[in-house]
């Protein structure tokens, strides 16, 4: 029952823009409220009982309600098949990323076996080992591996992305064709089963991710000049020093004030501090 909560808390945070279940909660309350004012409004309009128009207020405000949950949980039922499927996606390519030399080269082997026109007789095969998205580098290092051999063009077969640098210095290079092959688009359908995670690993996954956001929290709230305090300082300051104009002693709140800007002062230097030159 706890892991079903927490798998829950996980699509709904993810599906509303990572509010909190307060958050939640306020904008469901705030958005009944707005629907049975508009309600009564109209009715009241309509029938001179204000009594009997707040009770069709109340009905139609039951009905819209249910409407409203209907949809909400289609779309949720919706979104956490998306999102499963993509956490499945991400988990396939990193398992393909950790695949060891020999199942790539038996994979690529099974895959011209059945597709040898995917193949110029006159080409090399070039594996970069890295997970990283290829770049201008691999390519030049796979053209003059072509060229060491007399080839006229070569195919990278890859385990992450390519980037544009890469597919730009490929349409560059005249004299060795290059095309690019991902592990991830030889895979048979068995291969690509055998990798699929289950739905109990899928589940393992969220409650991991679950797991590392909330340390990251624990870290953060223990370091009181981290990154991202300045903005918490800055709203704070705001607050205090609006507060000051509707309290009898109005220093001491403008005091505070001026603390939480120096606090965010502070984070603000050490975060900048932190910062690598460049980054």
């Amino acid at each position: 029952m706890k892991r079903n909560r927490a798998l829950m808390s996980y699509y709904k945070q993810k599906l509303y823009g990572g509010r909190s279940s307060f958050a939640r909660a306020v904008d469901y309350i705030s958005l009944r409220l707005i629907l049975f004012l508009l309600c009564y409004v109209h009715f009241s309009g309509l029938i001179s009982n204000l009594i009997m128009a707040g009770l069709m207020s109340l009905l139609a405000l039951a009905f819209g309600s249910v409407a409203l949950e209907l949809i909400k949980s289609i779309r949720l039922d919706r979104f956490i098949r998306q999102e499963r499927a993509a956490i499945a996606q991400d988990a396939i390519r990193k398992k393909i990323q950790r695949m060891p030399r020999e199942e790539q080269l038996e994979t690529l082997r099974a895959y011209a076996k059945n597709n040898p026109q995917a193949f110029a007789p006159d080409s090399i095969i070039f594996i970069p080992q890295k997970t990283a998205p290829l770049s201008q580098d691999d390519v030049l290092a796979a053209v003059h591996a072509a060229k060491k051999r007399s080839a006229k063009g070569v195919t990278l077969l890859h385990k992450g992305t390519l980037t544009p640098q890469a597919q730009e210095m490929a349409r560059e290079c005249k004299e060795t064709t290059v095309s690019f092959l991902g592990l991830e688009q030889i895979l048979s359908l068995q291969d690509r089963q055998a990798l699929t995670p289950s739905p109990e690993e899928i589940d393992e996954i969220i409650l991991e991710m679950l797991s590392q956001l909330r340390q990251r929290k624990k870290e953060a709230r223990s370091r009181p000049f981290g990154k991202g305090r300045v903005r918490r300082y800055i709203y704070c300051a705001i607050g205090l020093m609006i507060a000051s104009f509707f309290v009898g002693y109005p220093i001491y709140y403008r005091l505070m004030s001026a603390m939480c800007i120096s606090f965010g002062a502070i984070a603000y230097a050490v975060n900048q501090a932190d910062t690598p030159a460049g980054g």
